[in-house]
């Protein structure tokens, strides 16, 4: 993100020098300019800014006392989804009962939507089939949604 110290990513070992400076210098100025000076003691000239965002500024309040915060992040991109994936070609199957038009494909794929199942029972399976060989990197299960907080896998 463009705006202040939301969504900022260090490597695990300047997070204690960037903690000392932070608490060396927070009555100075906010944290949304330390970093940058920070980040200049690192040598890095311009920022880096992944795009799209994964980070919005919610809301209207500022660090900095008195003002007023409406910008948002133009690289911020509103989806459905939490990950955007890049997922290799597969088919999906379940055994879990699905809930209206929230089939099991739609938790896999990039097409708008997600899988809303039936409460599995003991057995159920999920399953993601490959259409070739894949080197798979990281897999990502989320389960939930806001709008229906009890409805998440408890068990899986």
């Amino acid at each position: 993100s463009e705006l202040g110290f939301i969504g900022k990513l260090y490597a695990n070992r300047n997070l204690e020098p960037l903690a000392a400076f932070i608490k060396f210098f927070y009555q100075e100025q906010p944290v949304d300019y330390l970093y940058r000076y920070f980040n200049a003691i690192l040598t890095q000239k311009k920022p880096i800014i992944r795009s799209p965002s994964l980070f919005q500024h919610i809301g209207t309040k500022s660090t900095l006392p008195g003002k007023i915060q409406r910008r948002v992040d133009p690289h911020f991109v509103q989806t459905d989804r939490r990950h955007d994936s890049d997922n290799p070609p597969a088919s999906v199957f379940t055994s879990i009962d699905e809930f209206a038009h929230y089939v099991a494909p739609l938790a896999y794929g990039k097409a708008s939507g997600f899988f809303w199942g039936r409460p599995p029972v003991e057995g159920d399976t999920f399953c993601v089939v490959f259409d070739g060989i894949v080197s798979v990197k990281r897999v990502v299960v989320e389960t939930g949604d806001s709008a229906h907080p009890l409805d998440y896998l408890k068990h899986g």
